[in-house]
């Protein structure tokens, strides 16, 4: 009797498929079927972040244009009241000005050719106070600016006094360092008492010895037109409450 020839499939039991597996393409089968698995999963995608907020664009300033020193040099002077100092400037017109850039803080601004110049305008105080000063007081003074100006001539480039109509002046440029203060003390007759004076002062901000050395000439012709005019007095500063220079 015959019998049928084995189903080769169903011979194939899972003893002899071990013993062809060796253990490495088992192995090798395992990091396939990992890999395949791990690339079935979809990645978590990442968390979203917020766009920055939007800014509205700066806004532009268009600054006026700084003169040619052609122009500074040529520009017609006019005279300009000083505020409540009862004086006149003939200054570059129409360059300079006076500004106020903080409460109770006036200047006068403008281009000179190697640079812009600040120029504040105060009146004088005495212990957070104003007051007038008396002739004794303004000739002290004076004679303290000489003093000091004869013990150190190097560092006093200048000092003059002289008067000014009824008014006196008072002029000091001194080397500080890399910088010159230079400041023009204007007493202008004031109170009830002849011969008491109400103290002004002009002063540059920030001039260097260098801008100095290069304006001289042009600053000096400006500041050499300083004029004292009567008419432009406004009431007796000295017990008043408000005013471009007073204290609220």
């Amino acid at each position: 009797m015959n019998r049928p020839a084995p189903d080769p499939v169903s011979s194939f039991t899972a003893p002899a498929a071990a013993r062809l597996l060796s253990p490495a393409l088992l192995l090798s089968l395992a990091a396939a079927f990992a890999f395949v698995v791990g690339c079935d999963d979809t990645p978590t995608p990442p968390p979203s972040v917020a766009a920055p907020p939007q800014t509205a664009p700066a806004r532009r300033i268009d600054l006026p244009e700084r003169p040619t020193t052609q122009q500074i040099l040529t520009a017609r002077r006019q005279p300009l009241p000083l505020g409540e100092i009862p004086a006149t400037l003939e200054v570059p017109d129409p360059y300079w000005k006076l500004n106020e850039p903080a409460p109770r803080i006036v200047v006068l601004q403008g281009p000179a050719p190697a640079g812009d110049v600040t120029v504040r305008l105060s009146r004088q105080e005495v212990d957070n106070r104003f007051t007038l000063f008396s002739a004794e007081r303004v000739k002290a003074m004076i004679d303290a600016a000489q003093a000091d100006a004869a013990r150190d001539p190097a560092r006093n480039l200048l000092v003059n006094a002289r008067d000014l109509g009824d008014a006196r002046i008072l002029e000091r440029r001194t080397l500080q360092g890399d910088t010159v203060a230079w400041t023009i003390n204007l007493f202008v007759p004031g109170g009830d008492t002849p011969g008491n004076y109400v103290p002004y002062q002009l002063g540059f901000l920030g001039l260097t010895k260098a801008q100095y050395d290069a304006d001289r000439d042009f600053l000096e012709s400006t500041f050499r037109t300083l004029q004292y005019v009567p008419s432009l007095r406004k009431a007796d500063p000295a017990n008043a409450p408000k005013g471009l220079f007073n204290q609220p």
